[in-house]
């Protein structure tokens, strides 16, 4: 995507994560999957490079569960 408008690039990643997070509150569904879907996509529509979005997603997910226990708003149990 280019875009020619901040204004618009702005509004696409942060209704994206609004949607995003209704959906992740009103659903069970397995957590991870989605999350690594939907940036996955997000920033493939950005043009990042597939190898480089799965190693910064990967470690993401590493530091986010190794400071788990220290995030008050994080649970193991929304990872899974």
């Amino acid at each position: 995507m280019r875009f020619a408008s901040l204004d618009v690039a702005v509004d696409l990643i942060v209704g994206m994560t609004v949607e995003a997070r209704r959906r992740l509150i009103r659903s069970a569904q397995d957590r991870q999957p989605y999350i690594d879907e939907m940036l996955a996509c997000t920033f493939a529509g950005l043009g990042t490079n597939p190898d480089v979005f799965a190693r910064a997603a990967q470690s993401a997910w590493s530091r986010i569960l190794e400071g788990a226990d220290q995030l008050q708003w994080w649970s193991t149990a929304r990872a899974a």
